[in-house]
């Protein structure tokens, strides 16, 4: 979380850069994901966030 605010302080430049860690896939991969694929990633991503 640290290194992807110190990446960008734009919230979906974040997410971007979370996703792209989490999933171990490179961020210019995640970018080219089709609309469907990134919402299933924001939801599991969300789903990791809550404490």
């Amino acid at each position: 979380m640290l290194a992807a605010q110190k990446v960008s302080a734009n919230e979906p430049e974040r997410e971007l850069n979370l996703i792209a860690v989490l999933t171990g896939l490179p961020r210019a991969a995640v970018e080219k994901l089709d609309m469907r694929d990134y919402m299933a990633l924001q939801r599991k991503l969300a789903e990791f966030m809550k404490p």
